[in-house]
């Protein structure tokens, strides 16, 4: 509803906090609620894991690491950095076309004989305990454009 006057200074608070490599304090407040799973006995819900911790950010700071996480994408796309096999948040890489690709290989490694494994890899969680510093070095030695 803002429009575009919203979308500069949006543009700009992001430019100021990639360029300085920092984010204003506002934004690495977060609000911890605490929320039941469902379907917990009421023994179960003694337990902590019986609890899921949701951290509740600044609107603005997800609308900006939305741009530039779609900015790093498109980079990372056109520079070709990413493994083939790699169809998390991908484009033209829905969950049916990966079945695709497994089922594919399954059958391929069958029709020699052997015997098919299959390991996933589910990295989300691990980016909120990675070094700023190390992830852009990484992305640098990669080619990455800085």
């Amino acid at each position: 509803m803002c429009g575009k006057p919203l979308r500069v200074a949006l543009a700009e608070v992001a430019e100021c906090s990639f360029v300085l490599g920092k984010w204003l304090k506002q934004f690495k407040t977060a609000l911890i609620v605490v929320l039941p799973k469902a379907g917990k006995t009421p023994e179960e819900k003694t337990l902590p894991g019986a609890y899921r911790p949701i951290a509740l950010l600044s609107c603005i700071r997800k609308v900006i690491e939305k741009v530039i996480g779609n900015r790093m994408m498109e980079a990372a796309e056109t520079h070709g950095l990413l493994p083939e096999g790699q169809m998390g948040n991908r484009k033209g890489r829905s969950t049916e076309h990966a079945i695709r690709m497994v089922v594919k290989a399954v059958y391929a490694g069958w029709s020699y004989g052997a015997v098919a494994t299959l390991m996933q890899l589910d990295i989300m969680g691990a980016f909120d305990a990675i070094v700023f510093t190390r992830l852009c070095h990484i992305l640098w030695k990669k080619g990455y454009p800085m």
